[in-house]
């Protein structure tokens, strides 16, 4: 595959070409076809081109949700990628949802070590920082070490504590786990 955060218009190139084969043989709905989708909306936003990233965003998004339901690991996924999108055009309000929702999720279906939970619980951090909530941002990056010293090894975080911006689902759920 064409290293697409060098070449980002050829890939979208191949994944376009991609995404019509799978259109065409496996249908829209099938999840080799929503996944070449998500892909794209990745490219789509590399190049930027916001406004079709989020289209193919909410396209896999509402395949995924129908085909795997909203809790789904892979859809999970999904919305942190929104919440990806949604940093990079300076909508923190709207990424900050995807992220706590991704969380959830992925603290409830993977767990708190799984590297995708990890993921997002560090795009949170980055967030609360490019917002300017300094605070939050070291509570964000310290909530992450503990877990991942038990599961992953050596980390430059200090031991959990909650991220205040977290809604109050999230900080119960997170309350709950193990240390």
């Amino acid at each position: 595959m064409l290293e697409s955060k060098r070449r980002p218009k050829d890939a979208l190139e191949w994944f376009q070409r991609a995404l019509h084969f799978r259109e065409t043989n496996l249908g829209e709905h099938h999840l080799d076809t929503l996944s070449t989708v998500g892909h794209a909306a990745h490219i789509y936003g590399l190049l930027p081109n916001y406004a079709s990233a989020s289209e193919r965003y909410r396209q896999a998004l509402s395949g995924h949700e129908k085909t795997l339901g909203r809790r789904n690991p892979i859809t999970l996924k999904l919305l942190n990628s929104m919440g990806w999108l949604y940093y990079y055009q300076g909508d923190y309000g709207s990424a900050r949802e995807m992220y706590e929702e991704a969380l959830s999720g992925q603290i409830d279906h993977l767990g708190i070590e799984k590297l995708d939970t990890l993921k997002t619980l560090q795009d949170l951090s980055v967030l609360e920082a490019k917002s300017g909530n300094y605070q939050k941002t070291i509570e964000c990056f310290r909530s992450t070490h503990g877990h991942t010293m038990h599961k992953w090894g050596p980390s430059i975080l200090r031991p959990y504590a909650p991220c205040p911006s977290w809604s109050n689902n999230t900080k119960t759920k997170l309350s709950t786990l193990k240390r």
